[in-house]
């Protein structure tokens, strides 16, 4: 690579800070979310203590799991513990003169 071309691709910024309606939307969305999977729970409550089988008890066991990781990283975005996802965020390109 060229000098010049070199310097444009390693001045490329890192994706930058959310704007304060994109974070508004960003816990609209995360709320949603949660509201839905407590919608879930709330349907799939009832089923749950009448899984006899193994296979039944693995389902609803495996199901629970992906229930809590679903809560627990919709909390983390309530909770600004994360870094949004990648296809929520812009990207802006800087160049640097020399």
């Amino acid at each position: 690579m060229s000098k010049k071309l070199d310097r444009e691709f390693f001045t490329l910024s890192f994706y930058h800070r959310l704007t304060a309606r994109e974070e508004i939307y960003l816990r609209h969305y995360a709320i949603l979310r949660l509201l839905l999977a407590g919608f879930f729970l709330y349907i799939a409550w009832p089923v749950i203590p009448s899984a006899i089988t193994q296979e039944a008890v693995l389902f609803w066991g495996m199901w629970l799991g992906f229930l809590v990781l679903v809560v627990g990283s919709n909390f983390a975005t309530l909770l600004q513990m994360t870094e949004p996802p990648v296809m929520e965020q812009e990207r802006t390109e800087t160049r640097q003169r020399a």
